[in-house]
């Protein structure tokens, strides 16, 4: 996957030109610029469902219901924070491992085709959910809960839920193993 369907392309050029520092403040400077990438794409996500409504009822279809509207919320909110912080630790890790442009371009794009294809992977294996006994599931999540990366970067506000409540971070090969594992 490439980097320029992160929409980083221009903006980590000119970080990787600029030769970073490994200081914090500047990967939470990087975080926070993508606040408003993140919002836009939260937008347009919302803007698909409506449409798909539309198309619903042009059909004689019943619209979506309140409860899928609220797990599709949740579940394109805790999406779009994993991909905000992805972003934001695969520039880091450039910035920090390699040297040059060209170097720090590489290292990024294979940084996020490794994260992009751990979640596709746990989203395949997703559909077997049912199947995992839930208190496996959820020793699952505690265990592979990325804690570090949630104190790290926070989620926008407009990620945030009803009360506060905040999505969760994963390392989703972490917690794909340990889904299928013999563990309990």
């Amino acid at each position: 996957m490439s980097i320029h369907r992160f929409g980083l392309s221009a903006l980590f050029v000119v970080w990787c030109s600029a030769g970073l520092s490994q200081e914090i403040k500047d990967i939470q400077t990087f975080y926070r610029s993508l606040e408003s990438e993140t919002h836009a794409d939260y937008q347009r996500f919302w803007d698909g469902v409506a449409l798909e409504d539309k198309r619903k009822i042009a059909r004689g279809k019943a619209p979506s219901s309140s409860s899928e509207r609220a797990e599709a919320e949740k579940g394109i909110k805790s999406l779009l924070y994993s991909v905000a912080v992805a972003k934001a630790n695969c520039v880091e890790q450039a910035v920090n491992r390699a040297v040059g442009v060209d170097q720090r371009m590489q290292v990024m794009n294979n940084c996020l085709k490794e994260k992009t294809d751990q979640f596709l992977k746990f989203s395949k294996a997703s559909e077997y959910a049912p199947v995992v006994p839930r208190l496996k599931s959820a020793r699952c999540e505690m265990r592979s809960r990325d804690y570090d990366s949630e104190l790290r970067f926070p989620p926008f506000e407009f990620l945030r839920g009803p009360d506060n409540q905040e999505p969760h971070l994963f390392d989703y090969k972490a917690l794909l193993e340990c889904l299928i594992s013999d563990r309990d």
